[in-house]
């Protein structure tokens, strides 16, 4: 094959068509395929993305099954028993070895321990079932688990730690609403424990709980705090941008080409930026009060090429992939909003059976009160390569760059009930090619509200060969 253009072995592309009458016929294939339109069951967590430095990725769906990608391991799918996944926790360094999912099942509320043995194999470690309760938030600290049970609004409280079955729990209710107010509307909160040293915003350590709205950096809720035994709560806020564990890269900015990069600090920091093999290509010191600068490089960014940033002379560098972006998440005729898409580059390679694109939705606050609806939407993921180009493309919302190929695949995605958050997806295995490494695989959602096509940006990536 001359090029990785098409990766004829494994797409073939139609002749091109205009752009108008793509959007055309893609309304054709909509109706056609809306017979497939996956329904959610209300989960609070809708393709939940964990990744390490070490740049695992492990990935919950809304089905409860999980998908881990490890560096040097093949990638691994396994099915647990929590149908309606709400929250959950990893751990494990540098690598993720356990995984805490808590929800529900069709016999009530459950939460299942998964941990990586020695061998490589995912296995159920332990479970804890509780009939007629939903779990919809978890998190651990210091050898306490706090669970929150959102059918009677209250967070119930453990000792535990990876080593012990959950069954051996003994939970006590810590808190309800009666006394930390804001769990009156415990179906729509997210929950973490966060503490003080490391969360400089917080007045103090706590279980942080606020209204899961948006992807932003700063969260505004409660933290409830337990002096002499009894729990308090005060209004606070969750500024979730870098402090103690140094300076982070704006990965939106880390495209292809660019000669600058955007990095979120937390006040006067100096910080580095690194390529792939240690060297310093930038650095730059904040002002005090800063939550952000930006570094020049000596060197632009190339696309599927490692960085890291830190601290200056820190031995450690947080790292980031560069990728290609190009235009803008668009927001559809009910006010739902297309997020940023993230990248687990980790994930993109051949022979990955199990690879899987998707672009996260977002309810708009402002449209729904009381009771909110599920919704559901089917739309187009168009595909390209290397040398797939983008043009300008008018969509009513602003100029945007639409991606220029004929392969698509027909996408579903949703938000649940009562959830204001969801995405838009679909499976796009990655043949065992040669052909295919080393190439940009490019991608774009079209998401149908009923008007329009409204567009994700576009998000390329480099294709590695098999770990």
């Amino acid at each position: 094959m001359a090029s990785h253009d098409t990766a004829t072995s494994t797409f073939s592309f139609p002749q091109a068509k205009p752009v108008m009458s793509r959007f055309l016929l893609a309304v054709t294939v909509l109706v056609v395929s809306a017979v497939a339109q996956t329904r959610f069951a209300s989960p609070l967590i809708s393709g939940t993305h964990f990744q390490t430095p070490s740049l695992d990725s492990l990935i919950v769906d809304d089905d409860g099954s999980v998908r881990v990608d490890q560096q040097g391991l093949d990638p691994v799918v396994f099915q647990t028993g929590v149908t309606v996944p709400a929250a959950a926790f990893v751990a494990g360094i540098p690598h993720i070895q356990h995984l805490i999912l808590a929800g529900r099942n069709g016999h009530g509320g459950c939460v299942e321990h998964w941990s990586l043995s020695g061998s490589g194999q995912w296995a159920l470690a332990s479970s804890l079932a509780a009939a007629g309760c939903d779990f919809s938030a978890i998190d651990l600290n210091a050898g306490e688990m706090y669970l929150l049970e959102c059918n009677s609004r209250i967070i119930f409280k453990a000792p535990w730690d990876t080593s012990l079955p959950l069954s051996s729990m003994k939970l006590s209710a810590w808190a309800d609403q009666s006394v930390v107010p804001i769990l009156s509307d415990a179906k729509h909160l997210g929950m973490k424990y966060r503490t003080q040293s490391t969360t400089p915003s917080l007045p103090a350590s706590g279980i942080f709980l606020y209204r899961d709205i948006d992807p932003s950096t700063v969260k505004f809720g409660v933290l409830a705090t337990e002096i002499g035994g009894l729990v308090q709560w005060t209004p606070a806020y969750w500024d979730r941008r870098p402090g103690l564990y140094g300076p982070i890269a704006d990965e939106a900015s880390a495209t292809e080409g660019a000669v600058s990069l955007r990095v979120l600090v937390s006040g006067q920091q100096s910080v580095e930026v690194v390529n792939s093999i240690g060297a310093v290509i930038g650095s730059a010191t904040s002002a005090p009060g800063d939550k952000a600068l930006v570094v020049q490089l000596s060197s632009a960014l190339t696309v599927g090429q490692q960085y890291g940033v830190r601290l200056n002379g820190a031995s450690f560098a947080r790292p980031f992939t560069c990728t290609q972006r190009y235009g803008f998440p668009e927001a559809l005729l009910d006010g739902t909003k297309l997020g940023r898409r993230d990248v687990a580059p980790s994930s993109y390679h051949s022979n990955n059976p199990h690879f899987v694109v998707d672009c996260p939705i977002y309810r708009d606050p402002f449209t729904y009160s009381g009771v909110l609806p599920e919704l559901n939407y089917i739309g187009i993921l168009i595909v390209g390569f290397t040398t797939t180009n983008v043009i300008p493309f008018d969509n009513g919302q602003g100029t945007n760059q639409l991606l220029d190929s004929d392969y698509w695949l027909g996408a579903t995605g949703g938000i649940g009930a009562q959830r204001m958050r969801g995405r838009v997806l679909m499976s796009v295995p990655l043949a065992d090619d040669p052909a295919l490494v080393g190439a940009v695989m490019k991608t774009q959602f079209a998401i149908f509200d009923g008007e329009r096509f409204r567009l994700s940006e576009v998000v390329g990536s480099v294709i590695g060969d098999e770990p």
